[in-house]
């Protein structure tokens, strides 16, 4: 709509004009069925694991009395870890102590 507005306004000029533009679009059955209407995305449902800690679901939460929270949930037990972080920064991410612990359990490890 605001597209065809816009093309009104360069070519004539009246009062209302984005008003009559607007009512016109909206009663216009033609425009209505050509209206830009995304494609639903079909769902992907991921695989279930095989063995724990070979997928993993990694989030922020907070802040929390200040702190930040890493939440890291196992998506084959569902088992969470959570971690507190000074500050929401890659070096705090990353250079966690029990991170290196965490990465053992890992199938593989993507940063």
């Amino acid at each position: 709509m605001v597209k065809m507005k816009g093309l009104s306004r360069g070519f004539v000029w009246w009062p209302n004009i984005d008003k009559d533009t607007e009512g016109a679009v909206r009663n216009c059955e033609e425009c209505q069925e050509l209206a830009n209407n995304p494609a639903c995305a079909p769902l992907h449902r991921w695989e279930y694991p095989s063995f724990p800690w070979q997928r993993l679901h990694i989030d922020f939460a907070g802040p929390v009395q200040g702190k930040m929270l890493m939440v890291v949930i196992d998506a084959h037990s569902k088992w969470p870890e959570i971690f507190l972080l000074k500050k929401l920064l890659a070096r705090y991410t990353i250079c966690l102590p029990a991170w290196d612990s965490l990465t053992k359990l890992y199938q593989t490890v993507h940063i």
